[in-house]
């Protein structure tokens, strides 16, 4: 049986009585030995049960513990740069990680999360459990490292120099994200999950209706509602 331990307990009771900007500020403090320092097991007890969401306290939240996320999965990752998962994903190796991290998160429905019993161990064992997935996933697929395209004239090239990278950024694209703020990204976590998974496969990854669709089990124009439903939401987050 899970079992909250009675440090971060007793900083839940403290922290309650806090205004808002006081809690905000404590957020925000990132050395650990600072008295004022949150627990992550505290921030996600806070995200997960929305406390102080209108007064801007869980999106404090989420960015801080998104910051200590990447930290965790940054340091195990470093240690994994040799295997063929993470080296096939190459930069996305580590939002990609995160993205699954969060995803579980918000997806548990239990009264207590191990993530609020012990953050490092949960974010360890999400790690690990996506690192299986991506060797599931690699297995599943028909490798095309060594498959050549012929032309006309017989000559052949690499598969995969062919491909267009389709995560390339527009000069557009790029203005966006360099404009985002920790409104948006508290905002994007925040999203109901098929409008995140939506976000993500239209706009980061850049595939087609189609393959958006099936990647969420529905229709094409259902996928389009939740893309812009995100949509919607994030440039509001950005006025």
């Amino acid at each position: 049986m899970r079992k909250r331990d009675p440090r971060h307990q007793a900083q839940l009771v403290e922290i309650q009585s806090l205004s808002p900007p006081e809690l905000i500020r404590r957020i925000g403090v990132k050395s650990h030995t600072d008295q004022h320092y949150v627990e992550s097991e505290v921030l996600a007890t806070l995200i997960r049960n929305r406390f102080g969401q209108v007064s801007g306290v869980v999106d404090a939240a989420v960015v801080e513990l998104n910051r200590r996320m990447q930290i965790l999965v940054g340091r195990r990752m470093l240690g994994m740069r040799g295997q063929p998962e993470v080296a096939r994903r190459g930069d996305q190796a580590l939002p990609d990680t995160i993205d699954y991290i969060w995803d579980h998160f918000y997806d548990e429905t239990i009264p207590l999360s191990n993530s609020e019993v012990r953050f490092a161990v949960y974010v360890r064992d999400r790690f690990d459990d996506f690192m299986r997935h991506l060797r599931t996933e690699k297995n599943s697929m028909e490798s095309v490292d060594d498959m050549d395209v012929v032309d006309a004239d017989g000559g052949t090239t690499p598969y995969i120099e062919t491909v267009e990278d389709q995560r390339a950024e527009s000069p557009e694209e790029a203005l966006i994200w360099k404009r985002q703020s920790s409104k948006v990204l508290s905002t994007l976590m925040s999203l109901p999950k098929a409008e995140r998974n939506a976000f993500y496969f239209r706009a980061e990854f850049g595939y087609e209706w189609q393959k958006v669709a099936d990647l969420l089990g529905c229709s094409i124009p259902t996928a389009r509602k939740h893309y812009e439903a995100a949509m919607e939401t994030l440039k509001g987050a950005l006025e």
